[in-house]
């Protein structure tokens, strides 16, 4: 028993299964958290599923991992993913997607998206277009954050990305041991 995710269009009346391996085969993992860029052009979710690329890059087993749907090509992508193209070695989740799609945000505990990383909640982010994975959890100086970091979200215009961390080196000032709110400026 696995959870799908399908895509209705409401103009055509189609509806089409967007988490399915090449051959048309159904997810071998559950898959959650959908969201649509503002132009509808691109959907992002997180899986469980490791068939859903025909094996290319490894997905490791039990390890949740981002994707994202192009609408207009049919084609799925693999997200978490380290600029070189590795698949994440830890759990990634929770994807945020800009209003035209290029970018994506998300959650991940893997460490070899970006060299040097520990395996704590870290947002990073991947430029669709360039292929580079970038950390946006560093800390003061460029050193690791010291706290989780959850709930990636962009703004309207793509502009900024706001994220809620327990990380207390990523500002100076931060001395208080609590959850904060913070926006990065892309």
């Amino acid at each position: 028993y696995c959870l799908d995710l399908y895509l209705h269009d409401r103009t055509t009346g189609q509806t089409i299964a967007i988490t399915r391996s090449p051959n048309n085969w159904f997810a071998d993992g559950s898959s959650n958290r959908p969201a649509i860029s503002a132009d509808g052009g691109t959907v992002v979710f997180d899986s469980l599923a490791t068939n859903l690329l025909g094996g290319q890059p490894a997905i490791p087993a039990d390890t949740s991992q981002v994707y994202a749907y192009d609408v207009a090509g049919e084609q799925l992508s693999l997200v978490s993913r380290s600029s070189a193209g590795g698949a994440a070695d830890g759990e990634s989740f929770a994807p945020s997607v800009s209003p035209d799609g290029r970018l994506v945000a998300f959650v991940s505990r893997a460490t070899n998206l970006v060299p040097g990383t520990p395996a704590v909640d870290n947002i990073y982010l991947r430029d669709r277009d360039t292929g580079q994975t970038t950390l946006l959890t560093r800390g003061i100086g460029g050193a690791n954050a010291n706290g989780g970091s959850r709930a990636p979200a962009f703004s309207p215009d793509g502009r900024f990305l706001a994220f809620s961390s327990l990380a207390s080196n990523l500002v100076p000032g931060d001395d208080i041991d609590r959850r904060d709110v913070f926006v990065y400026d892309l």
